[in-house]
């Protein structure tokens, strides 16, 4: 049942009281910080910006900070490094730039893991709005995301549950979608590779000084590939997508945004938990509302902002003579109330409460017959963005989270950045908890008469402790951070089996501890403003600390590196990538008893270690206001394939794309 509770009411009351006191816009914001970039030379300029410093990051605060000013660090993926890279896919973004991040693949979308820890604890943003988990394991498709929509990609390593709440325990990615700028613009992107993957998306832009309006649209298919095993198998399938966003800025007093997109995606021949060969068809609708409130003395904003998602799945078995049957749907509403109010140059305060409800129908995972249940959550947080002196930032939180299921978690994190000449030693502290499922809390699924997996309605929240330290330094053309971090998790939630009369019974109880642990390094030379090299290196050591082994699938030793020339040649730009990622093996640890001895012994497999490299060629070619832009991919240049990850073999993708503004 919904309740606020009293501190709830309090800074839902001083949120309203100040609501006619202003706020500064994401650009006055950060507008101050400019004047450091704006009075470099041209080249130097250009330099900061091949190295991402004078990127606007806004997820680890929640307010749009530079990214050489946020006391939290954060990697960026930006809009060049993904035209560069000739990236057709977000998972593939992803994959491509964040060290210890795999990918097995099923019917039911991406199921990413970080360090051995699924996508479960792994919370997804696009523009700051959490995308909705569809599988068991938490699986997100990121497909329904068109990356031709996506600026760049903002991700925070480790725990953020004062900011966002539940499955903010390993990492936090948020997409961020392009701005539109230019008073009309138009657009069209096809790709074409192996396995006859294709992709085709456009786009319609108008802006004008009270409405902007974004229109896209794409369609993507495949014929897959066909692997050993369920993890290196891609089905065939087929998606498309729409989305239309409408900005409404009639003063400068209010604005109001309204945005909402479908996604279709049918995956074919897929084989069951059964064994029965069917097809698999996916629907979702994400609708979203923000209006933001501003003031004469630009010091406050008041955003209110509300988000449904709408996530359905038909099956369609062939031996039913191709009948339609819808399995499961899944729905989402969430509203917020966030105040930002700056009432000095050196302070910044965020407060907010908010609402969540989720449930799940199902056809026969909540039971033998067709049910329904739900989950409803209330939170209430605070934030303070305070520089103490010119180069000393805190940033304190706290999160108040009442959930209908496990009861209250209360979630603090503190944060210190210090700057010295070249220099920013940075730290944090913070706590992460991850809401049980509803599928875990309800789960009554019958698999044949000899098997069936129970939810628990008595399970507590996932806990965990997340402490990091890093160290950055920038000379010129040079970056380059080192971070170490410590994640302990308590009441992992795990699935147990145990026998009754009839049957065997998979049930879930809070009964594991993790801990992780490891250091992270990234580095990044402008050699000068046509090449760039970058390289980034990440040590995990992750234990189940109830056992000692390692968490399967982790990856003790990851890294990539990229070396990108971008000349101009006869006035025109172009650009060579040849990027690559590393990984030791995945481990594969489990307990058994030496028929010899009789004792316990630790058996270890272990999957084959990787490299993977591509080559990238882009060439624009600029008329006027018009760009014609050729791409030519070679990815997976050595042919690696293993049975353990979702690598399809070498790979080539030929892309075109027109733009006019």
């Amino acid at each position: 049942m919904f309740r606020f509770t009293r501190t709830s009411i309090i800074l839902a009351t001083y949120a309203l009281s100040i609501m006619f006191s202003t706020p500064l816009r994401a650009r006055e914001l950060v507008a101050p910080n400019f004047i450091e970039t704006d009075s470099l030379n041209s080249d130097s300029s250009f330099i900061q910006k091949m190295l991402n410093l004078d990127e606007i990051v806004i997820t680890g605060t929640r307010t749009p900070k530079l990214y050489s000013k946020s006391p939290i660090l954060t990697k960026i993926i930006s809009s060049k490094s993904l035209e560069q890279a000739g990236t057709t896919s977000l998972q593939d973004a992803l994959l491509d730039n964040v060290p210890g991040l795999i990918t097995d693949n099923n019917a039911m979308g991406s199921n990413l893991k970080l360090r051995g820890l699924s996508s479960r604890y792994i919370l997804f943003l696009l523009d700051g709005q959490p995308l909705m988990k569809e599988g068991a394991n938490g699986n997100v498709d990121l497909n329904q995301i068109n990356i031709d929509d996506i600026d760049h990609i903002e991700y925070l390593g480790g725990a953020a549950s004062a900011l966002y709440g539940s499955n903010a325990v390993g990492a936090v990615i948020n997409f961020i979608s392009k701005k539109n700028t230019s008073k009309w613009s138009a657009g069209l992107n096809e790709t074409n590779g192996s396995n006859d993957t294709k992709r085709l998306s456009i786009h319609v832009n108008n802006n004008n000084r009270i409405l902007n309006t974004k229109w896209s649209g794409f369609r993507n298919s495949s014929d897959g590939f066909k692997g050993t095993t369920s993890t290196n198998t891609q089905y065939a399938y087929l998606s498309y997508g729409s989305n239309l966003s409408l900005t409404l800025h009639p003063s400068d007093y209010w604005d109001t945004k309204a945005t909402t997109s479908f996604f279709q995606h049918k995956t074919y021949q897929v084989i069951d938990e059964q064994g029965l060969i069917m097809d698999n068809l996916e629907r979702k609708l994400n609708t979203s509302l923000v209006t933001n409130i501003y003031n004469s003395n630009k010091s406050n904003i008041l955003s209110l902002s509300g988000n449904y998602q709408l996530y359905d799945t038909y099956n369609t078995y062939l031996e039913n003579k191709g009948n339609q049957q819808k399995s499961l749907e899944s729905t989402i509403y969430k509203i917020e109330l966030l105040d930002t109010w700056t009432p000095s140059e050196v302070l910044q305060i965020v407060s907010g409460i908010g609402y969540d409800y989720k449930d799940i129908w199902s056809e026969s995972f909540l039971g033998i017959i067709p049910t329904r249940q739900s989950v409803e959550e209330n939170h209430t947080l605070a934030q303070a963005d305070w520089n103490i002196i010119d180069n000393l930032t805190l940033v304190s939180g706290l999160r108040l989270t009442h959930n209908q299921s496990f009861g209250s978690s209360v979630d603090p994190k503190i944060s210190l950045m210090y700057t010295l000449n070249s220099w920013k030693f940075r730290t944090g502290f913070s706590t992460a908890f991850r809401s049980p499922s509803v599928r875990e809390l309800y789960y009554d699924f019958h698999h044949g008469p000899t098997f069936q997996i129970e939810g628990n309605p008595d399970l507590d929240a996932e806990k965990g402790k997340y402490y990091s330290v890093s160290i950055e330094y920038t000379l010129g053309n040079f970056n380059t951070s080192i971070s170490g971090f410590y994640n302990k998790i308590n009441n992992k939630i795990d699935g147990v089996y145990s026998m009754n009369q009839e049957s065997m019974v998979y049930s879930y109880i809070n009964i594991n501890k993790t801990t992780l642990k490891g250091f992270d390094i990234n580095t990044a030379w402008a050699i000068n403003t046509e090449w760039l090299l970058k390289g980034a290196y990440s040590y995990c050591d992750a234990k189940d600390d109830n056992t000692g082994l390692q968490l399967q699938s982790n990856m003790r030793h990851t890294g990539n590196a990229s070396l990108t020339w971008s000349p101009s040649l006869l006035g025109q730009p172009m650009s060579l990538l040849l990027s690559g990622r590393f990984s030791s093996p995945q481990q594969y640890e489990n307990l058994e008893i030496d028929k010899e001895t009789g004792k316990q012994r630790i058996n270890n497999t272990n999957s084959k270690p990787y490299k993977i490299v591509k080559f990238t060629y882009t060439k624009p070619f600029k008329i006027g206001q018009q760009t014609i832009k050729l791409s030519f991919k070679i990815d997976n240049i050595f042919d690696f394939e293993d049975s353990t990850y979702h690598f399809p073999g070498r790979t080539y993708t030929f892309g075109f794309s027109y733009h006019i503004n």
